[in-house]
């Protein structure tokens, strides 16, 4: 019964040490993958910085050709947006009802002119005018 008792007490013994050895073992290989892994970075920032990548002279000019860009086109929109906005209520808010002269009897009213004007405080508001004569 002694021996099956120290059998066991060495067998989690020798458990306990090899999952200790299997930590260290991690830990070793999590810190050459580290130095691994600064290395190649340092090589690749050289190798960019070397070309005239993302931290040169060329990367500050291209942000200042963006910039200007932007900033152009931002003006144009402030400048056409009114026109736009008035194009486009004149376009699709001016409906004209007008029954087809086969379709007309005695009685007809002719054009209904129905329109979308906007206020000086921004809302919008519906105007109709219908021509009553006769046809």
């Amino acid at each position: 019964m002694a021996a099956e008792t120290r059998a066991s007490q060495i067998v989690a013994e020798a458990r306990i040490a090899r999952g200790d050895r299997m930590k260290q073992a991690q830990a070793d290989a999590d810190e050459l993958i580290a130095a691994y892994r600064r290395e190649q970075q340092d090589a690749f920032n050289k190798n960019v910085a070397n070309k005239g990548g993302s931290g040169g002279a060329s990367s500050d000019k291209l942000q200042a050709e963006t910039n200007k860009e932007i900033q152009q086109m931002q003006g144009q929109f402030q400048s056409n947006a009114q026109k736009a906005v008035d194009v486009l209520l004149s376009k699709c808010c001016e409906v004209s009802l007008e029954v087809p002269t086969a379709r007309r009897g005695d009685n007809a009213i002719s054009p209904i002119i129905i329109g979308l004007s906007q206020h000086y405080d921004g809302s919008f508001g519906i105007c109709c005018e219908v021509e009553c004569r006769k046809t």
